[in-house]
């Protein structure tokens, strides 16, 4: 229809002058033990705000983003202001580790272990408080090259989790096989 059509080419408009002129923001949602009496860490989110459309959320934006080839910049942009507020705010003498969404699109590239050491490196954060969360909406024949994508970066560090596990169709024994740090159940 007419009005998802000036929707989504609104919303393509406002992702690239977003990131051009940093109207991208990211916010810390933090995360507690299972008990509530200690902070575990944060969840990175990041948010679009247009001056026309007001706040953009990633369910909007996202999926526009990875259509468009922007993804990738976005997903960077988000690691690099986790990295920065880990050095800046000193978060890594308090917490265990920093939530970071990862768009199985960019997981999946053949350069991007290499480039996410780079980026994180390039910052002095210890790899071991960049939790990277990608969802279950992989199609069972991309495991393998995401399992590998996975061990590689753990190799380095990094920890893994599967978020909105429940809302997908995951292939129970692919996701016995995935060398996860946690896998978050969907509320639904």
């Amino acid at each position: 229809d007419l009005d998802n059509i000036l929707r989504g080419s609104a919303i393509e408009k406002s992702i690239s002058n977003g990131l051009a002129d940093g109207k991208f923001e990211v916010y810390y949602q933090p995360t507690y033990t299972i008990d509530g009496r200690r902070l575990h860490g944060a969840e990175a989110l990041v948010r679009l705000h247009d001056d026309e459309m007001g706040m953009l959320f990633p369910d909007e934006f996202i999926p526009v983003a990875e259509n468009i080839g922007l993804i990738d910049a976005i997903d960077d942009f988000v690691l690099m202001d986790v990295c920065k507020t880990i050095k800046e705010e000193k978060l890594d003498e308090i917490v265990d580790c920093i939530n970071v969404n990862l768009s199985v699109i960019q997981l999946m590239k053949p350069d991007f272990v290499e480039h996410v050491n780079g980026l994180v490196e390039m910052t002095g954060v210890d790899k071991k408080f960049i939790n990277f969360e990608v969802t279950e909406s992989i199609s069972s024949e991309n495991y393998e090259i995401m399992n590998n994508a996975i061990n590689n970066l753990k190799k380095e560090g990094f920890q893994f989790s599967l978020d909105d596990d429940g809302t997908g169709y995951s292939n129970m024994k692919a996701l016995a096989s995935m060398n996860l740090d946690c896998i978050k159940i969907d509320k639904s």
